[in-house]
This record gives C-alpha cells, structure tokens and sequence, in this order.
C-alpha cells in the first residue's frame, strides 16, 4: 500500500534523544563491572536492530527491556547505570507506540555506550600504568 512509503520518511525525521551523561555517572564502577554492562548493550543493540529493520518493532523493544530491566536487577555494583537505565524505562512508560518505546530505549543504550567510551579513554591503559613503574632492580652476583 502507499501508506507504507510514508514509513521511511517517518524514520528519516525521527530527532534522536540520546542522553549525554558525564564521567562521573560510572564513579564507583569497577572495570569488570563496565565491560560487562557494555557487552551486554552491545549484544542487545546486536540483535535487537536487525530485529526492527526486518520489522519486528515490538521484539525488538521487548529484547532492549528485557536486558535493561536485566541489568538493573544485575548491576548493584553500577548504580549510575542503574539510575541511567531506570530512566530510560520510565520515559518509555509515557510512549503508546512501540517504536518510540524502542527508540527511547535504543538512546538510552546509546548515551551509556557514549559514556563507557569516554570513561575507558579517560582511564589509564594497564600498558601505559605498567610503563610508568620503575623496572625491577636487577642483582648482579
């Protein structure tokens, strides 16, 4: 039908929220602790799009709830992931159609995958810290 044309000019307009949260959101957040929560948004982001590219809208947001409500009731450890992904949720409350509900949980993993990227470039690499020490005192005998 024609109304199916109008679709891509729907998604082509659609103004991304993607959260921008400092630094300090992954204050208290081990390494382990980031890397797992960002493998796990990935793997979300990983199925959950091509999912809503074939059309599947409703399970690909299901699959982006699933795994923020997975990491909220995981991650005791990263509260500010907690807060971030809570919220994520209740905007999604306020939203009837299951696209924008998609959509505003895709922006919130994004802003958190923004936030992981520039907390691991503002850490020292475990390379560049193993440099800085001084060598080992060596004996001669």
């Amino acid at each position: 039908p024609l109304s199916a044309l109008d679709a891509p000019r729907l998604r082509a307009s659609r103004v991304r929220q993607v959260p921008q949260h400092p630094v300090g959101l992954l204050d208290g957040c081990a390494m382990p602790a980031v890397e797992a929560v960002a493998a796990l948004l990935g793997q979300a982001i990983n199925v959950g799009a091509p999912a809503y590219n074939r059309g599947d809208v409703e399970g690909c947001y299901r699959l982006y709830a699933h795994t923020a409500e997975q990491l909220i009731d995981e991650r005791d450890d990263c509260p500010g992931v907690q807060r971030a992904l809570r919220d994520g949720l209740l905007r999604c409350e306020g939203l009837l159609d299951a696209e924008d509900r998609a959509w505003a949980l895709r922006d919130t993993f994004d802003g958190l995958m923004d936030v992981i990227g520039r907390w691991r470039q503002s850490r020292p690499s475990s390379l560049a810290s193993s440099q800085k020490r001084s060598p080992p005192k060596t004996y001669l005998n």
